[in-house]
């Protein structure tokens, strides 16, 4: 079936449109395979890729590509929300964000630095000069999966539109985290990096975006 949106797909472009307008609109993978009569797993599976093609278009965007990890290929592998309700603690996944023009740009921290990271972030002692590394003080701000604020990095020379931005990222963050559906710690790469896409295009049309960057690049299943 000829699609130019997804080389190989097995649905229509009008159904391919129909999935990004969805997706763009919150709607969770089991409404839209109803909405759309399509399986689930084939829901699931377009909206992996598409996903997917979303993170790598940050990274490509990103000033900091050559310091990032390989996620897409190396995922988080552990449960989250289930574990909070079960009231298990969450393990320490950590991730900085840093603001560029109007822009923020978010890196997962390597796991082999987290508890430093973590300790500093408990502190209630002003940061100052606590954090040395540069590969850190890069980052604008540090959040833990799971804490309901986020550890500015410097809190002296930023000049109040640089904290209210910061601030408004952070709140988007927190509402489009809260309305994932089946979400999953090998899956938060992926939902971290959608939610940059959204913030850096929240006054543009993201249909529109969508579409053309499956149109200029097909997906492959």
């Amino acid at each position: 079936m000829k699609n130019k949106y997804a080389k190989g797909a097995r649905i229509t472009e009008s159904q391919f449109r129909e999935l990004i307008k969805l997706m763009v609109n919150d709607v969770d993978c089991q409404n839209i395979a109803i909405l759309i009569g399509l399986p689930r797993k084939a829901v699931e599976r377009y909206m992996a890729l598409i996903q997917k093609r979303i993170a790598r278009y940050c990274e490509d965007q990103s000033p900091f590509a050559d310091r990032q990890q390989n996620h897409l290929n190396n995922p988080v592998k552990q449960t989250a929300i289930e574990a909070s309700q079960r009231g298990d603690q969450l393990p320490h996944i950590i991730f900085g964000f840093s603001k560029l023009d109007d822009k923020i740009f978010t890196e997962i921290i390597p796991g082999d630095t987290t508890e430093q990271i973590k300790n500093i972030m408990s502190s209630e002692e002003p940061s100052g000069e606590k954090i040395k590394s540069e590969s850190l003080r890069r980052f604008d701000g540090l959040a833990e999966l799971g804490r309901k604020n986020y550890y500015r990095v410097d809190k002296v020379n930023l000049n109040r539109d640089e904290q209210q931005f910061l601030d408004s990222f952070w709140a988007f963050y927190k509402k489009y985290i809260s309305k994932l559906v089946g979400f999953v710690e090998s899956n938060f790469y992926l939902d971290l990096k959608e939610c940059e896409f959204r913030f850096n295009n929240r006054d543009g049309n993201l249909y529109s975006i969508l579409l053309k960057m499956f149109r200029d690049r097909p997906i492959t299943l």
